[in-house]
């Protein structure tokens, strides 16, 4: 996709089944390439919530240096 380029890429994410309907999540990443100075950053909390065959959940995320 990107001929040429070199990225480094780091990502952690966890979640956390704080009961059998309710799921809570944290993760956070880390991009960066060689021929910029700018590390993007990007981090997100989520939580999910089942009850019989239906599931909600809702995800929020931030991010810096971002390019689109």
């Amino acid at each position: 996709v990107f001929p040429n380029a070199d990225y480094d890429f780091e990502a952690l994410g966890v979640t956390y089944a704080v009961t059998d309907d309710i799921t809570i999540g944290y993760s956070t990443s880390e991009s960066e390439k060689a021929s910029d100075s700018d590390t993007q950053e990007a981090t997100a909390i989520g939580a999910s919530f089942t009850s019989g065959g239906i599931t909600s959940w809702y995800i929020f995320g931030d991010g810096f240096n971002v390019d689109l």
